[in-house]
């Protein structure tokens, strides 16, 4: 249930932007080890360009003063308000650092844009001591962001997700340099995952023990509709072949396409995927978007005991307003 003394009735509301007409949009949220709440996302004016945009609050919703001006810190890579920047994941480390992925591109949005890192003191200023001045870019305009992973204590960064029709990995050293041997000697930092039928875009990782990765997104076969996927990959960034049919698992939706946005694993091992899906309806003349919930073994297959199949939608959910409020 909604918590009243969250905010105003239960609900914060951030402006992100002095300018007027403006839009704020919230992509990633964390919670640090005092309590307070970490959110990044974007920012755009009435101007062509968006910035990234990150707020710190309370726990009762207020924001953090202490956070850059007034709780939230806006940013533009380029002084002449041409590049949008968005973050769509962070991370907190020990220091309560905050670590954001995401994307700079030209306002024209005329190419994919380069992967950012960028990194946070807990005051809101930029660590001057990570990449430069507080910023990484991969270099590369064919590179789109997904997941980040961190050491919480040294708050090394792995940054997950697509360049062209590839999976991408970048592994930041402490100081927010590309470790040169990553995935082996002189490779460079970058590791790039091939799909010889698909081309791949990564959504989200989770590292969930000291070899893993388990990594989800959308697996697009030149004339299909889209299908979800998972993925472990082992810490250099290459495939699990023990896991699913030679490392990864894809879903179709019937009829329709489907996405993997998240993952989670379980003490037991099993594996939770989020996502969602377009269903076709009897005719098959029209579609809607349903989310979608899959559960996984272990061992990367899907597991009947959710809706008989390993999937539910949440189109086939009947809520009962007593019990499930």
């Amino acid at each position: 249930c909604i918590r009243d003394s969250f905010g105003t009735g239960g609900l914060t509301t951030i402006d992100g932007s002095t300018e007027d007409p403006d839009a704020d949009i919230a992509m990633a949220m964390r919670i640090d080890d005092t309590g307070r709440i970490v959110i990044a996302g974007a920012t755009t004016g009435p101007a062509t360009d968006t910035d990234l945009i990150v707020a710190r609050l309370f726990a009762d919703g207020t924001l953090d003063t202490n956070f850059g001006p007034g709780g939230t810190v806006t940013y533009d890579n380029d002084a002449s308000g041409v590049k949008n920047d968005i973050g769509v994941e962070l991370r907190i480390d020990d220091a309560n650092r905050i670590t954001i992925i995401g994307s700079s591109r030209d306002a024209a949005l005329t190419d994919p844009g380069e992967v950012a890192i960028w990194r946070f003191l807990q005051s809101g200023t930029f660590d001057a001591s990570f990449a430069t001045a507080g910023e990484f870019l991969s270099g590369n305009v064919a590179d789109r962001p997904g997941g980040l992973m961190i050491d919480a204590t040294t708050g090394q960064a792995l940054g997950f997700g697509s360049r062209g029709g590839d999976l991408a990995l970048w592994l930041l050293d402490q100081d927010g340099e590309l470790e040169v041997d990553f995935p082996n000697p002189g490779a460079g930092g970058v590791a790039l995952v091939e799909d010889d039928e698909a081309a791949l875009i990564g959504r989200s990782a989770e590292i969930y023990n000291p070899i893993s990765i388990v990594a989800v997104g959308e697996r697009r076969p030149s004339g299909e509709a889209a299908q979800m996927f998972i993925m472990r990959l082992f810490g250099d960034g290459s495939i699990d072949a023990g896991f699913g049919n030679e490392g990864i698992l894809s879903c179709a939706s019937a009829g329709g396409a489907s996405t993997a946005r998240a993952a989670a694993v379980a003490d037991s091992g099993q594996i939770v995927v989020t996502g969602g899906t377009t269903l076709r309806n009897v005719g098959g003349a029209s579609s809607a978007l349903s989310g979608a919930l899959w559960l996984l073994t272990p061992q990367g297959f899907l597991d009947i005991s959710l809706g008989g199949v390993g999937v539910v939608h949440l189109t086939d959910l009947t809520l009962d307003a007593e019990t499930d409020a």
